[in-house]
């Protein structure tokens, strides 16, 4: 780990966070002297970089997110209670109110309203030292035409509320972005911890990885627009008030018809197109996920696409999805690059009108009323042509946003369908105990059912049926059944999976489990690295375990033994020794009950017999269920047929005996 100094934010005076003296040593850090003596450039190296403050860590925001949404969920569930009492107390059926479901964006705008309402006063001061500085200039002109006296007054006052704009503006920039980028590590961090939690069971699960991905990269960078300039929804318009009254005072009414082709033409224009660029915003969300998603199935099947030849087809999809994602994203430009044209346009135009105006009606141009009118519509310029338009679109796009990122928080999760620990009487020592237990695809453990047929076998969302199992420590239970009767919804069912829809599933106080699927996780890197899978490493375990799965054989064959580097997904190593690892793994990690989903029909029978041999020595003190379709390795069998237990029975293990 890398020794990181203190941050100097959470050490620096009152003088030093309002002037921003406090980032002025790491900017000016120096690298040195080079060989010949030379000073050299500052350059920064990464242990240079301070730690970060704890308000700015992702555990911190994780858990301020979490408790954001958990009381969300809690207010609108008591709305939701409210109503349905009076429901039931008037007898008919009432109009469901707003904040009867929950809405991460409101829990969001309540949470940025009260933690920032400091920049609210700040901003008030900013608006306030805008408009005395256009005051300051044209009295301060009429003073030099006059010449009585005042410059000086009118010049400090000039110059004060330039530093009255200068140090709360760029604070209130400061802290409403450091706050956008909390919302956007906060938001990274649920997502993560939420992917983390899915069910790999759901059919949601299978199509997330893309929008993960979209949402933790792209749609997460909404926070910081939204954040920056959200507060000029209430203070632009508020100032744009302010200007028109002082420069109806300055110039005349000249001046409120300028300010209403500014106010009522322009701006509602520009909010259109900032509207457009929301719309489009959720398009192009939609169709990046479906480009992220293709690519990567053609990734994890690239060797089934290039037997196949299929490359043409999966280009030509691809190919096809993103031209229509980069013509949305080509409209949104255009539209922005409007947007930025009529800002720059805006100013002078809508001065030349009001002078026009001015002057058709008889007035006369001076260089107090010329200037003050200058400032004035320069100011209502930059926040109601630039800054209020960005205000709409950056809580617009956040809206779609947040929508999103909230959809994903609600996808069902793993559940625990364990009930209270199972309590071992005498010497009987059950792991897992199942009773009448019925699992449905697609079923919620949230929506735990009691209107569903239990007795549907035939039914094509059955998984188990009935089923009634004891599962001891000490023991290996083999699983065999035809093709789809199932076998991996039972391994399924007893890794919790795949939620109860009726019966009863209980764990031994204190067991731990561990699960090797069908199809192995390999992660890119060694195979030591894959076996230890983040435990510690113990060399006599690890030897055991390595020496009993095989492995050791395939570690003198390979360039680098144990250190070989097995690349994307495992893309070195052949379908046995995926096999082999994941099975070293999970007896690495030292579980007391092994699931273990066919993790033979990868190898050939010698190597099975060997695996098998490793799963009798390695499992002999723990309760291991193993799914296989080797008949010859036989030990207390569970025959399922149709999504039942068919028979259990116990038959003479003999792996050394050739079948």
């Amino acid at each position: 780990d890398t020794c990181r100094p203190p941050n100097p934010f959470a050490n620096a005076s009152l003088i030093s966070k309002l002037l921003f003296i406090w980032p002025y040593g790491l900017m000016t850090k120096k690298d040195g002297k080079s060989e010949d003596g030379a000073n050299t450039s500052p350059v920064i190296q990464e242990s240079d970089l301070p730690d970060v403050l704890d308000c700015d860590s992702s555990d911190v925001n994780l858990r301020i997110f979490r408790n954001l949404w958990e009381e969300e969920k809690v207010r609108a569930a008591k709305i939701m209670q409210q109503h349905m009492a009076k429901e039931e107390k008037s007898g008919t059926a009432l109009i469901m109110p707003k904040g009867a479901f929950p809405s991460l964006g409101r829990a969001i705008k309540k949470d940025f309203i009260s933690s920032l309402w400091f920049v609210q006063p700040c901003m008030f001061l900013c608006a306030v030292g805008k408009l005395a500085q256009a005051l300051a200039l044209g009295f301060l002109l009429q003073s030099f035409e006059l010449q009585d006296g005042k410059g000086y007054i009118w010049a400090g006052l000039l110059v004060f509320g330039g530093l009255l704009v200068l140090i709360n503006h760029h604070h209130c920039f400061w802290w409403t972005t450091k706050k956008g980028m909390q919302y956007r590590i906060s938001a990274v961090a649920a997502i993560y911890d939420k992917t983390l939690r899915l069910k790999a069971s759901s059919v949601d699960t299978a199509t997330s990885s893309g929008k993960a991905i979209n949402m933790a990269t792209n749609d997460v960078e909404r926070f910081l627009i939204s954040s920056m300039f959200a507060s000029y929804m209430i203070w632009a318009p508020f100032l744009s008030v302010g200007i028109l009254c002082i420069g109806w005072h300055i110039i005349g009414w000249a001046f409120a018809i300028g300010f209403v082709l500014l106010a009522f033409v322009i701006v509602p224009f520009q909010l259109v197109l900032s509207k457009k660029c929301a719309a489009l915003r959720s398009e192009i969300a939609g169709t990046s996920d479906a480009r992220v998603q293709m690519v990567a199935q053609a990734l994890a099947g690239a060797r089934v696409m290039k037997m196949c030849n299929y490359e043409e087809i999966f280009e030509r999809k691809i190919a096809s999805i993103r031209k229509r994602e980069v013509t949305n994203i080509q409209r949104v430009n255009r539209y922005r690059a409007l947007n930025e044209s009529i800002f720059f346009c805006a100013s002078m135009l809508t001065s030349i009108v009001i002078f026009l105006v001015h002057v058709s009606r008889g007035g006369l141009l001076t260089p107090t009323n010329v200037f003050t009118t200058f400032v004035l519509i320069n100011v209502a310029q930059m926040e109601i042509t630039k800054y209020l338009p960005l205000a709409v679109m950056g809580v617009s796009e956040a809206k779609v946003s947040v929508g999103r990122i909230q959809k994903f928080l609600e996808m069902p999760e793993l559940c625990q369908p364990f009930q209270a620990p199972l309590v071992v009487k005498g010497n009987v020592e059950a792991a897992v105990t199942v009773s009448r237990a019925t699992c449905h695809w697609g079923n919620s453990d949230s929506h735990r059912s009691d209107n569903i047929d239990t007795n549907e076998v035939g039914s094509p969302n059955v998984a188990l049926t009935n089923i009634d199992l004891k599962l001891d420590m000490g023991t290996l239970t083999c699983v065999i059944g035809e093709v789809g009767s199932g076998k991996s919804a039972l391994i399924q069912m007893l890794a919790g999976e795949l939620p109860l829809s009726s019966g009863h599933l209980q764990r031994r106080a204190g067991c731990t489990l561990a699960l090797a699927t069908q199809d192995p996780f390999i992660m890119c890197g060694t195979l030591r690295e894959n076996i230890l899978f983040g435990n510690k490493y113990d060399e006599k375990t690890y030897q055991t375990v390595v020496n009993a799965c095989g492995l050791d054989v395939d570690f003198s064959k390979l360039r680098g033994g144990e250190d070989a580097i097995v690349g994307d997904r495992g893309a070195q190593l052949s379908g046995g020794q995926r096999a082999r690892i994941a099975l070293a793994r999970v007896f690495y990690s030292d579980r007391d009950i092994i699931l273990l989903d066919d993790p033979l029909s990868a190898v050939d029978s010698k190597v099975g017999r060997q695996l098998f041999s490793a799963i009798k020595a390695l499992g002999s003190e723990r309760c291991v269920v193993l799914v296989t379709h080797q008949h010859q390795f036989i030990g207390a069998v569970l025959t399922k047929c149709h999504s039942r237990i068919q028979a259990i029975t116990s038959l003479t293990c003999a792996p050394s005996q050739s079948s």
